[in-house]
């Protein structure tokens, strides 16, 4: 092989680049060898590059390569930190990780496993025992909260569970729950309630209110007249068929609702006329109730509307708003007996960390990290972002319980 030749196929599977190089006459003909050389090799480059790539995007931002804690002789293992490090940032997918809140996803990270660890052995020793009767109804309330079986089985897949690592976790759940009663109290009393309610009365006027169920079809806004043409001949159909005396809305919003709120049969609550996008707030308010709607198109779809119930402007009562004051003071017990539970397990605890066992992957982006937000901030920022961007992807199905409030769902607006 020519001189010349060697140093085409080498600079080509080093740089991967088409070069020009003048060979003599003696060397013409390997040019077209050489040639094939340079493309394979850049071939072999690009697939190199798209590894490389790759194999970054999977690469945490922290990452455990040992024991990251010993917590009474237990171990921490590299696995359970990189586990949680995968699940926190499955929830900020695109978002750049900037080596400031790499450092705090560690501390974060690092701390709430030593947590559960110490957890988990207050619940072994406890010996608090859950039936499956217990579980097996909590991963059905879970479950109804979902729209589908699809949307579940994403969930999982997301946070890389199984069912049975699911009802595992349900399963600690209850028995944490169960613990903190018993050592700390939790249960809320309606007196409690009350006096909370009476305390923050304000909070509880509203105006005027409907109550619907509705059956959605989703129709994307830019939808080509087709795909909308045929969508509203489903809804039609399905508007005909829930006008049909005798009929069950619920029902058939279960079985044809497209809709986040399918599970429960379309039931958005209560709301205020605020609170929905405006086609749909203007059929709705404009409707008595027991009252179902032709299909009703907004950004989200073809809607058919069923109103359930009307209140006219003024203020929500004690009895009604009573389930969620109790569920809202059980859950700040619920917090307040937690902090007590792991301050007095870590007052005769041994626990140590091993951080020489944790690299930080991530790199400054380009022009610096940004300013005026410590790293705390820009942490929860993003995670709260990726929550609201999902929120805002569905219809809402209202608030949840324990807020100060009845239940406002969103459309969208």
């Amino acid at each position: 092989m020519s001189r010349c030749k060697k140093i085409i196929l080498t600079l080509s599977l080093i740089a991967g680049l088409g070069l020009s190089v003048g060979c003599s006459k003696e060397d013409a003909a390997d040019k077209g060898a050489a040639e094939a050389a340079k493309t394979d090799a850049t071939e072999a480059k690009a697939d190199e590059k798209e590894g490389e790539e790759k194999a970054e995007a999977d690469q945490l931002p922290v990452e455990a390569t040992g024991p990251v804690a010993v917590v009474n002789g237990a171990e921490v293992t590299a696995d359970d930190f990189n586990e949680a490090i995968k699940l926190t940032t499955s929830m900020m997918p695109g978002q750049a990780v900037t080596p400031q809140i790499a450092q705090m996803l560690k501390s974060n990270t690092l701390d709430r496993l030593i947590d559960m660890k110490l957890i988990d052995a207050a619940l072994e020793k406890a010996k608090v025992e859950v039936s499956t009767e217990e579980i097996d109804a909590e991963m059905a309330k879970f479950k109804e909260r979902l729209p589908n079986k699809e949307e579940y089985e994403k969930f999982l897949e997301q946070r890389g569970l199984t069912e049975a690592k699911m009802r595992e976790n349900i399963g600690k759940d209850r028995q944490l729950r169960e613990l903190l009663k018993k050592e700390y109290g939790g249960e809320a009393t309606e007196k409690e309630a009350k006096e909370m309610y009476d305390k923050n009365k304000d909070r509880y006027s509203h105006g005027a209110q409907v109550h619907a169920r509705h059956i959605l079809l989703n129709v994307k806004k830019d939808a080509d007249e087709a795909t909308v043409a045929d969508a509203k001949k489903r809804a039609d159909a399905i508007a005909a068929e829930a006008k049909k005396p005798g009929a069950d809305f619920e029902a058939l919003a279960k079985e044809k609702s497209e809709g986040p709120t399918a599970s429960r049969g379309g039931d958005l609550g209560y709301f205020e006329k605020s609170r929905m996008v405006p086609e749909f707030a203007e059929a709705a308010f404009a409707m008595k109730a027991g009252e179902i709607s032709d299909p009703v198109r907004s950004d989200f779809g073809f809607h058919i509307i069923q109103v359930v119930d009307k209140k006219e402007a003024g203020t929500t009562s004690f009895d009604e708003a009573k389930e969620m004051l109790i569920a809202q003071l059980e859950r700040q017990k619920f917090m307040d007996a937690m902090t007590k539970l792991l301050e007095d397990l870590k007052k005769d605890a041994k626990i140590e960390k091993k951080e020489d066992n944790i690299k930080i992957n991530a790199t400054a982006p380009e022009g610096g990290a940004p300013v005026g937000m410590d790293p705390q901030q820009q942490l929860q920022q993003q995670i709260q972002e990726q929550i609201k961007k999902q929120q805002q992807q569905k219809e809402g199905a209202g608030g949840e319980a324990g807020e100060l409030k009845l239940k406002e769902p969103s459309l969208g607006k």
